[in-house]
């Protein structure tokens, strides 16, 4: 496009002003020369012309032909169809000018293998994307990867770092290794391909920076601010203090434009969930919002979920039912920090699954806490809800029928496994006098005929207790 088009056609896809002074330039030239891994200018004067650049146009290229792979129902793409595929993916016509070069063969070629293949099957050259099926244990260990991607991006500032200096940030603020094979992968750059609802890479120049998408930016930040007024005297503060108060308790400045807001107003409308905006003679003063305490709530929930029958899985809405139904009152997420349950509920991934079937959204359990769900059902058959850890293996294969291996859940040994479950079950004691011991949360019993049980000899123990 020409550059004396650029400042129109930005404010009409974007909707807003394109204000150079943001971006620290005052000139439009100098802001656009200051990405040169994205843009080129080509020509001069008045017919000064923006195009992107090769490399740019080949990223461009590859996510268009990802994104065209995955919706063919085999996940590949003759080539001789490809014309076909892209107008039935796209609605438009294939024009590889588009892109910058002059042959399809040209493009295909910049990719790396890793990403998109090309091979011949049936006498026909085919596009596919490489795969190798990763193991259960893998994919387990991959969601554990995910919460602490979010842990280490929270503690750096603006919730980003540069790509080459996450493996050593890893290694020191979690004291171990970051073991690629452990998640199934050979590459840094697949890992974190693998967890997109998390993390996305972003290209600044020759640089690579990890920075978490705005949700869970939104969500780190409310973190902060919870910090930044507890500190405060009365924990509250003046909204014309926010700024200044921020960089001075974080050692950075708030970007609001990160927030896609022009003010701090703006910005409290995102955290109305745990903030509220009151008016004093001093000016808007910004108060926490009394939170009830998480852990009850999330452990009533698990027992719930524990109750259901094993190949049940329950709608958001209907759990959401059954809770206040069991516990007799209403459950408004907003006194717990969220703005809706279902953000409650993706708060407390590590023994809940949420997925969409059609319009509607469900939970189920994880498989590790499928386990703990059997533990628990065990060791309710105990007196005392305990039983010596050598002796543990062995009372599981006979009251669940299977036998118990760790690896299966990405543990080592049954100590490990069993300390993966801390809301259901603590070990006391030392060497062989170990005891597996029910958290005093989890001895409760729901009685309720909507509840369908896993286990017929829990289920007359079930009719002797009451909830």
């Amino acid at each position: 496009m020409p550059v004396s088009k650029f400042i129109p056609m930005y404010h009409h896809h974007f909707a807003k002003q394109c204000r150079v002074s943001d971006y620290g330039y005052s000139k439009l030239i100098e802001l656009l020369e200051s990405v040169p891994h994205v843009l080129q200018i080509l020509g001069i004067g008045t017919k000064r012309l923006l195009t992107l650049t090769h490399r740019a146009q080949v990223k461009r290229f590859t996510q268009d032909l990802l994104k065209l792979v995955k919706s063919q129902a085999s996940k590949r793409v003759v080539v001789k169809e490809f014309l076909h595929a892209y107008h039935w993916c796209f609605s438009k016509d294939w024009d590889v000018t588009e892109y910058g070069v002059c042959e399809l063969v040209d493009l295909i070629c910049e990719i790396p293998n890793t990403t998109i293949s090309l091979s011949q099957q049936d006498n026909e050259m085919v596009i596919c994307i490489p795969k190798r099926e990763r193991t259960k244990e893998e994919i387990e260990r991959t969601k554990q990867f995910c919460k602490e991607v979010i842990d280490l991006l929270r503690h750096q500032p603006y919730f980003r770092m540069p790509f080459n200096k996450f493996i050593p940030s890893y290694h020191h603020h979690f004291g171990r290794q970051c073991k690629l094979a452990h998640y199934g992968f050979t590459k840094l750059l697949e890992l974190f391909e693998a967890i997109p609802d998390v993390l996305q890479v972003l290209e600044c120049g020759e640089e690579k920076i990890l920075t978490l998408i705005e949700t869970e930016q939104v969500k780190a930040l409310a973190a902060q601010f919870v910090k930044l007024l507890r500190s405060q005297k009365d924990k509250c503060l003046l909204m014309a203090d926010v700024l200044a108060e921020y960089a001075k308790t974080f050692g950075y400045p708030l970007r609001l434009q990160d927030y896609d807001v022009g003010s701090v107003p703006a910005l409290m409308q995102k955290l109305c969930h745990v903030i509220k905006v009151a008016h004093t003679d001093s000016g808007k003063q910004l108060q926490l919002i009394n939170k009830k305490p998480l852990r009850t709530l999330t452990s009533h929930l698990l027992v719930l979920l524990m109750t259901l029958d094993e190949a049940t899985v329950v709608s958001v809405k209907e759990l959401k039912r059954r809770y206040e139904v069991v516990q007799g009152t209403v459950l408004n997420p907003c006194e717990y920090g969220f703005m809706t349950f279902i953000e409650l509920l993706m708060s407390v991934p590590y023994f809940i699954e949420v997925f969409i079937d059609g319009d509607a959204e469900y939970v189920k359990l994880t498989d590790l806490y499928m386990f703990a769900k059997k533990v628990r059902l065990l060791l309710h058959t105990y007196h005392y809800q305990q039983i010596f850890l050598h002796e543990f293996p062995t009372a599981y294969s006979k009251y669940t029928g299977e036998a118990l291996h760790p690896n299966t859940y990405g543990f080592s040994n049954l100590e490990e496994l069993l300390g993966a479950i801390p809301s259901v079950v603590w070990i006391k004691g030392h060497g062989h006098k170990k005891i597996v011991v029910l958290k005093n949360d989890m001895k409760t019993r729901f009685s309720s005929p909507s509840l369908a049980l896993a286990d017929e000899n829990y289920e007359s123990e079930l009719a002797d207790g009451d909830g």
